[in-house]
């Protein structure tokens, strides 16, 4: 349903955008391999994994490219096994390709499949994704504009550690009305006893 209430949060919400790529990216560097070595036997080691299937392998040769420290970066072959890994969800692997384009800086911006890798990550119980996920029902990137939705994914990440979600969440909840209010709640419980899948 089309929302004429979005305007009173605006001004807020393109600073807390900032914050959530800055954050959603950090949360995926940190978690991504540390071995960002020079050792041309493990770096070999990583690829013969790689092609063989392990996903943790495919997420470092990815991040690799992607970061471009001791190798020339290139998107190409990062955004390739970075998805050989995240089909076999590898969590780490899925919220970077969510952050890549949404970003758009490194990529050509695609809000529609940003929203499916965030999606896929908020499904495995990650907090910033289902922040993610939260945000772009807010702002309508991605997927429909739904303040009901939004307040769900922020309800339900900051049940699951994402503190800076509840602030959204409350002041979203200030512009539904008791039956909207009641909806989002309910949708967040629904969601959670499905362990986030189908949400």
């Amino acid at each position: 349903m089309p929302f004429n209430r979005l305007p009173v949060l605006v001004g807020a919400q393109i600073l807390l955008f900032l914050f959530f790529t800055q954050s959603t990216y950090a949360k995926a560097s940190s978690t991504a391999p540390a071995a960002m070595e020079n050792d041309k036997a493990y770096i070999q080691d990583a690829y013969r994994l790689a092609e063989s299937g392990d996903a943790d392998a495919q997420l470092f040769i990815g991040y690799r490219y992607l970061e471009g420290t001791d190798t020339p970066r290139d998107m190409e072959r990062s955004i390739r096994w970075l998805t050989r890994a995240a089909a076999q969800d590898n969590v780490t692997a899925t919220i970077i390709l969510g952050t890549v384009y949404a970003e758009g800086e490194l990529v050509k911006q695609d809000p529609r499949l940003a929203y499916q890798w965030f999606n896929r990550a908020a499904a495995f119980g990650e907090e910033v994704a289902q922040a993610r996920l939260g945000l772009m029902y807010l702002t309508g990137e991605g997927t429909i504009q739904d303040l009901v939705y939004a307040h769900m994914w922020f309800n339900i990440a900051y049940a699951n550690g994402h503190e800076e979600s509840a602030r959204l969440r409350d002041d979203i909840a200030q512009e539904l009305n008791r039956a909207e209010l009641s909806e989002a709640r309910s949708l967040a419980r629904q969601c959670m006893r499905k362990q986030y899948r189908d949400c």
